[in-house]
């Protein structure tokens, strides 16, 4: 669930953004380097600042409450407890990903664009579907696997908002394997666990290896 929410949703943020801000002008860069922040921020550090952003008195709620949502704490609920995770590493994953599109969209030649506004390519969106993205396709596939990659490692997020709960709201993988190794002393199952991980995860980004720079954009 949070890989396949989380991962589409960086990525066409990431994208986005980098179209958004593939200019050379001073406002751009400034812009560029204070959106990129969350990226250079400890996880740990972002974990604790957004415990404090969706607790009951919070930033979130004192947002909330203009529109007259009563407030509540986020993190305590079993059914907002993990979308508030993935929000939290949608926030801090879509800048690190937006400058490598950032780098291959500023590594397409000129004259390419030259050439597709001579032919009545001109909008955004047309440049976007005929050009970048067809272009880009094996950026958006490194993207996607490293986005895989770490949603099914997620773990000091949780671990440090909500130790895996409410409940098991929140139960990733990861908790399962820490705590059977270093709560429960059960090795031997933290082992398995990791290499059943190990397999998914390799299995996914082959999957992606053969979808994504194969796939037909026009």
């Amino acid at each position: 669930e949070y890989t396949a929410i989380v991962v589409p949703t960086q990525t066409i943020l990431a994208f986005a953004f980098a179209l958004l801000f593939n200019e050379e002008t001073r406002l751009a860069r400034i812009t560029r380097a204070t959106v990129f922040i969350p990226a250079v921020t400890s996880s740990a550090v972002m974990s604790v600042l957004f415990i404090y952003v969706f607790s009951r008195d919070g930033l979130l709620n004192a947002f909330l409450k203009i529109f007259g949502v009563q407030p509540q704490n986020w993190l305590l609920s079993t059914t907002w407890a993990f979308p508030a995770i993935m929000a939290l590493n949608i926030f801090s994953t879509t800048p690190y990903f937006m400058v490598m599109f950032l780098a291959s969209l500023q590594s397409i030649p000129q004259s390419i664009m030259d050439a597709a506004a001579i032919d009545g390519i001109r909008t955004a969106i047309q440049r976007s579907r005929f050009f970048y993205v067809p272009l880009l396709r094996f950026s958006f596939f490194f993207v996607a696997v490293l986005g895989v990659i770490g949603s099914m490692q997620l773990f000091d997020q949780v671990y440090i908002m909500t130790a895996g709960g409410p409940g098991t709201s929140t139960y990733v993988p990861l908790m399962y394997i820490y705590n059977e190794a270093f709560v429960y002393d059960n090795f031997g199952a933290a082992a398995a666990a990791s290499f059943i991980l190990f397999v998914l995860i390799m299995a996914l980004t082959m999957m992606q290896r053969k979808l994504i720079p194969e796939m037909r954009w026009a």
